[in-house]
């Protein structure tokens, strides 16, 4: 679980859930629920937290979104979210090398930006058969602003 900053209690924060099996069904989904959330949600990202997965090994990420965010937020926009999956903690190590390679490869939305990782996240379905990672960047300019 990642909390970036606080937000008080409020009727205009929004929690969105996102729910795939497959790693890069997952990543789609994240992506497009960050746009709609970008385009409809008035407010910054406080939180993103990837849930395990019970028998059907299914996993959850849930956005944390506030318009009155206390400490560190990050506009949607200039997040990118990656996720990758195994059976085994050897072969999640090897699947997490080409989504790194895959997000180190991207182009920047604005040039100069470089893209941080600010959060991984890893957990497991409640047998232990499968592993799901999730990558959290923020791009940003090297002095700190957006």
């Amino acid at each position: 679980m990642t909390t970036f900053g606080i937000s008080p209690l409020s009727s205009n924060d929004a929690t969105r859930f996102v729910e795939a099996s497959d790693a890069s069904e997952l990543q789609r989904l994240l992506a497009a629920e960050l746009v709609d959330i970008g385009d409809n949600v008035d407010g910054d990202i406080v939180a993103v937290n990837l849930a395990g997965a019970g028998d059907g090994y299914t996993f959850i990420t849930e956005f944390v979104v506030s318009n009155d965010p206390t400490g560190t937020s990050y506009d949607p926009a200039e997040m990118r979210l990656a996720c990758y999956r195994a059976s085994s903690a050897e072969e999640l190590a090897r699947a997490r090398v080409p989504v790194v390679a895959a997000l180190l490869a991207e182009d920047p939305p604005i040039e100069g930006q470089e893209l941080s990782l600010v959060d991984e996240q890893l957990v497991g379905a409640s047998k232990g058969t499968a592993f799901m990672g999730l990558l959290i960047g923020v791009w940003a300019t090297p002095d700190g602003g957006g």
